[in-house]
């Protein structure tokens, strides 16, 4: 990375928000602006220095493209600009310090993350289903194959994930 470009570990969305948040606003203090998210990383630019603070939204708009054009208006009659998405479901936002918050209060915020648990629930399900499925064609095979052993890893890897994005929305919820 050049010095007009920086990148900060995403930990997690569920996981890190309230961290990685405050330190975009520490980082805008300094000059750095957040660009662009993925599964990663976040990638910042140097720009101009201003105290700046930031907001992450869940809505998924895999399905509904025309739907997020909607959606980013919203957020700037509330006085927010759109930053970034990933995935088309993880939305930034940015605003001037001050600006009323885009969820005013503890439920309305837990509501934002309904999507990403609904999603995180059927994922886990779909994950525990092909790998019940994989370990009783073991069993009643007597073998196992390539495939299979794809098919458990993958699962696996697919399930913790999840599942542990499903106890950190608990929690959430929870607060709420």
């Amino acid at each position: 990375m050049g010095k007009d470009k920086k990148r900060v570990l995403n930990l997690g969305y569920a996981f890190d928000e309230e961290r990685v948040l405050k330190k975009f606003r520490k980082l805008s203090k300094e000059g750095w602006t957040l660009k662009k998210s993925n599964i990663l990383n976040y990638e910042l630019v140097k720009g101009e220095k201003k105290e700046q603070i930031y907001s992450m939204d869940y809505r998924d708009f895999s399905k509904n493209k025309e739907g997020l054009d909607e959606y980013i208006e919203i957020f700037k009659a509330g006085g927010w600009e759109y930053v970034c998405s990933n995935q088309n479901m993880f939305h930034f936002f940015k605003a001037n310090v001050g600006t009323k918050p885009i969820y005013a209060t503890k439920k309305e915020e837990a509501e934002k993350y309904r999507d990403i648990y609904k999603i995180s629930k059927i994922t886990a399900l779909v994950s525990v289903i092909c790998l019940l499925l994989s370990i009783i064609f073991i069993v009643k095979t007597k073998g196992i194959s390539i495939i299979l052993l794809v098919i458990l890893a993958s699962s696996a890897g697919i399930l913790m994930p999840s599942i542990m994005m499903i106890l950190a929305l608990n929690r959430k919820f929870k607060k709420s």
